[in-house]
C-alpha cells in the first residue's frame, strides 16, 4: 500500500488510534472534537485522501463538491456486502441523493451512562430519571450541541424542557456542561455515578452503559469519506478494502479503543437497541447551525428559567426550517 496517503480525523483515542494501529499506509493527522462537526469539510478536502466526518455535515460537504461518492470507487456488490455487515442506521446515515458519500466505521448513540459499583437499577423511562438523579451523584449532557440532542431524543416539546429543568437543580452542574467525554471522565474519577444521556464511549473499564430512557436516542458516530480531490484512487481502494475486513473490524478495532459500526461487535451489547433504533439527523446545509443554536436556547431554559413553552416553540420552527427531518 501507499505511504502518500493522509487522512485526518478526531482527536479522542476512539478516533484515531484504530486507524493508527491499523497503518497500512496512511498517514493520520487529528483536529479537535468540538472541531468534528463544525468546521466545513471543504477546507480539509484539498489537503486530504481519507476524512473521518460525521453524518450531519454530509449536506455542505456534497454541495461543495468536497467528497468523492463512493459508488465511483467500489463495485455495488462490494458497498451492499459492506452495508449488510452495518448496525442500525449507519450505512443510511451516509447515504444522500441513492449515493454513499462515507462507510461507518464507528458507532454510537445516545444511552444511559453510570457506575455499576454505585448504581443497582438504571431509570428505563423519563419518567423514572428525577428519582435516581436524587439519590446519586448526577449528571446531564448540555455542553456544545448536546443540549439540543438531548431534547430532540425525548419529545420534542416543552414538558421535556420542564422535565430537564426540574432535574437541573439535583445535578453536579460544571460536569453536566461539558460533553458526552467530560461526562464519561467524571464517571470513571468517581465525581458522578451515574448520567441519563451521554454518547457512549466504551473504552472506560469502570463503566456501564444502558439503553436510553424510552430507548430512543440520536445517531452519532463517524464515517470514513474520501477527498474528491485524492490522485491515489488506488491505494484508496486497497486500503479500505483491508481495513473494513471482518477480522480487522472485530478484532484490532476495539482492541485499541475503537467502536466499530459492524453489527457483528454490538451483538449481544448493553446498548444494542438504542443504537438500532437511533434517529438520523438532519444533513441539509443549515443543520450544524441549527443544533448550536436550538443548544442554547435548550440551556436557556434549562438553566435561565426561559419559558419552556416559548423555548419549545424556538426549538420547534429550527426544525421546521430545516430541508430534512428526524
Amino acid at each position: 500500500m501507499s505511504d502518500d496517503l493522509r487522512g485526518i480525523t478526531w482527536d479522542h483515542p476512539r478516533g484515531y488510534a484504530p486507524l493508527r494501529a491499523f497503518g497500512g499506509g496512511v498517514s493520520w493527522d487529528v483536529r479537535p472534537v468540538e472541531d468534528f462537526e463544525a468546521r466545513p469539510l471543504r477546507e480539509l478536502a484539498a489537503g486530504y485522501d481519507l476524512m473521518v466526518i460525521d453524518h450531519p455535515g454530509l449536506g455542505a460537504a456534497i454541495a461543495d463538491g468536497a467528497l468523492l461518492a463512493l459508488n465511483e470507487l467500489f463495485a455495488p456488490s462490494e458497498l451492499a456486502r459492506w452495508r449488510t455487515a452495518t448496525v442500525g442506521r449507519t450505512w443510511e446515515s451516509y447515504t444522500m441523493g441513492g449515493r454513499q458519500w462515507a462507510l461507518p466505521i464507528d458507532a454510537s448513540t445516545q444511552v444511559s451512562v453510570y457506575r455499576p459499583d454505585r448504581v443497582d437499577r438504571v431509570p428505563e423511562r423519563w419518567a423514572d430519571v428525577a428519582g435516581a438523579v436524587r439519590t446519586v451523584p448526577s449528571a446531564l449532557c448540555l455542553g456544545g450541541p448536546h443540549a439540543m440532542l438531548m431534547w430532540l431524543s425525548m419529545r420534542r416539546d416543552a414538558d421535556a424542557l420542564r422535565l430537564l429543568r426540574d432535574l437541573w437543580p439535583h445535578v453536579d452542574r460544571a460536569v453536566s456542561l461539558g460533553g458526552p467525554i467530560a461526562i464519561h471522565d467524571a464517571l470513571d474519577a468517581g465525581a458522578i455515578a451515574y448520567c441519563p444521556l451521554a454518547y457512549q464511549y466504551v473504552g472506560y473499564s469502570h463503566l456501564a452503559w444502558a439503553n436510553a430512557p424510552d430507548v430512543r436516542g440520536v445517531l452519532g458516530g463517524g464515517g470514513l469519506a474520501v477527498s474528491a480531490a485524492t490522485r491515489n484512487s488506488d491505494a484508496l481502494r486497497t486500503w479500505v478494502r483491508a481495513f473494513l475486513a471482518p477480522d480487522v473490524q472485530t478484532g484490532l478495532v476495539p482492541e485499541n479503543g475503537g467502536q466499530p459500526a459492524v453489527a457483528a461487535y454490538w451483538k449481544g451489547r448493553s446498548t444494542t437497541r438504542s443504537l438500532r433504533e437511533a434517529l438520523i439527523r438532519p444533513r441539509g446545509r443549515g443543520w450544524i447551525a441549527v443544533q448550536q443554536q436550538g443548544s442554547e436556547i435548550v440551556r436557556e431554559a434549562v438553566i435561565a428559567g426561559l419559558d419552556a413553552e416559548k423555548a419549545a416553540a424556538e426549538l420547534a420552527r429550527l426544525l421546521t426550517e430545516t430541508h430534512d427531518r428526524l
